[in-house]
């Protein structure tokens, strides 16, 4: 009784298997890269005493040195430094120019220049200025009426 049991767990855990992986295929875009590119390698490590918000979990520019199959390449920091093994999950294409701190904002439109301010201050909205602050706080008068 108890192997027809097992039979049919292994069986039901096998299909289960290949329709997640029918499922995670559908939506994996394939990456590729070649020898000597340049990458951004994912880090993941929280470091103790620091919020993960404001972390920077791209490091880079490595350099691919080599492919080993369609999921892990050898990537090396310097000519100096011992290369390393690292799936292609973890890397992502290396723009010019691009520095650690603004990595994880790679995909984003840069900020615009506000030039048609023409001097004056942006406020957010919801904030009050310091005029409008000062406009609403109580008068010398009314001052004595509330102590």
């Amino acid at each position: 009784m108890a192997t027809r049991s097992a039979h049919f767990v292994c069986n039901y855990t096998g299909r289960q298997m290949q329709q997640m992986k029918k499922y995670y295929d559908a939506s994996v875009k394939p990456k590729q890269f070649v020898e000597n590119e340049e990458v951004l390698l994912f880090d993941s490590c929280q470091k103790r005493g620091q919020f993960t918000k404001w972390s920077v979990t791209w490091k880079g520019p490595f350099v691919v040195k080599k492919r080993l199959n369609d999921c892990n390449y050898i990537l090396q920091k310097s000519a100096k430094s011992r290369p390393f093994v690292v799936h292609v999950d973890r890397m992502r294409q290396y723009l010019h120019g691009q520095s650690d701190s603004n990595a994880e904002n790679a995909d984003m439109p840069p900020l615009s220049d506000n030039s048609n301010v023409q001097g004056r201050s942006l406020r957010l909205p919801g904030r009050k200025s310091k005029a409008d602050i000062n406009a609403n706080a109580p008068s010398e008068s009314t001052m004595h009426i509330i102590w």
